[in-house]
């Protein structure tokens, strides 16, 4: 089946197999064309560098997003803690919650480095799903149903 123009005209902004010349918020613009609602939290927060907002996360909903936040994540592989010496940058993953009450959910997005053991990519999930459940205390949330999407870069 052939695409249709809609989502053809959606595809035609990201920059995929393509060199960057210059840098979209891919997700903001997929958004927007489908009237949803995004979050961008970018991947490596690196203070006030040019690069800040090249590489990140989205969420999209057609739900109103509440609760927005950038969840820091705490630990990485020790290849990438390494790497840090001489490319400064906090990984974070976006948060969000749709709904409110019974109906709330809690979504993130993750992208976990290609490189590093599988054991220290499971901490960064085990300290995602911690930072997950102090959020969701600080908005009287205590246990609402969570959806992670995102490349895990694990092979199945």
């Amino acid at each position: 089946i052939p695409p249709s123009p809609s989502s053809r005209r959606i595809n035609d902004n990201v920059d995929e197999k393509q060199r960057r010349t210059i840098f979209r918020h891919a997700g903001g613009a997929i958004a927007k064309a489908m009237g949803m609602s995004c979050v961008f939290v970018n991947a490596h927060y690196r203070g006030e560098s040019e690069l800040d907002g090249v590489y990140g996360m989205s969420i999209l909903s057609r739900y109103k997003l509440r609760h927005v936040e950038a969840l820091k994540c705490e630990s990485q592989p020790y290849i990438i803690d390494k790497m840090t010496t001489w490319l400064k940058g906090e990984r974070h993953f976006p948060y969000a919650e749709i709904g409110e009450g019974d109906s709330a959910v809690a979504l993130t997005s993750v992208h976990l480095p290609s490189i590093g053991r599988f054991r220290e990519k499971m901490e960064m999930m085990s300290n995602l799903f911690h930072q997950m459940s102090l959020r969701q205390r600080r908005s009287n949330q205590y246990t609402i149903p969570s959806i992670i999407g995102g490349d895990m870069n694990t092979a199945p």
